[in-house]
């Protein structure tokens, strides 16, 4: 009976190996990876998260630029964009208004700021709370008299 040269498989690598050096390696190795994808499984989120809160403050600057002022309607408006698309943020308008009014001069600046805190759960290590916000510029289209 000639034996084959060659002979590959788990059974052989276990039995070439003295002691259990080859199971605590590949024990350890897939430790770090099940960790590794916990990690992944766990980020990920946080830039669907970013990329809502960006496109988010796009549209919401769109209409803050159209509309030219910050009434209760727009302030409505902005809470059903926010969720559409499954969001609290908090939310923040920098402009300069006319005296005593709620209005935007054409050509004014607006900064649209929306924060929100993602939060990640690691189990056992604990968990890490991750602010988050998008952030759009914008000038106002109306003219007012």
């Amino acid at each position: 009976m000639k034996k084959r040269k060659g002979k590959k498989g788990l059974f052989f690598i276990w039995k070439s190996q003295k002691g259990y050096d080859g199971l605590i390696e590949a024990g350890v190795g897939a430790f770090v990876l099940s960790l590794f994808l916990l990690l992944a499984m766990e980020t990920l989120p946080v830039f669907i998260l970013k990329a809502d809160l960006n496109n988010y403050a796009e549209k919401a600057i769109r209409r803050l630029e159209v509309a030219g002022e910050v009434t209760s309607e727009i302030q409505t408006t902005l809470a059903n964009m926010a969720d559409t698309y499954s969001l609290s943020p908090v939310i923040e308008i920098d402009t300069n208004y006319i005296s005593g009014t709620e209005k935007i001069q054409i050509d004014e600046k607006i900064t649209f700021t929306a924060r929100q805190t993602y939060t990640i759960d690691l189990g056992a290590f604990g968990s890490v709370d991750i602010p988050i916000f998008g952030k759009a510029v914008g000038y106002s289209e109306v003219f007012w008299k």
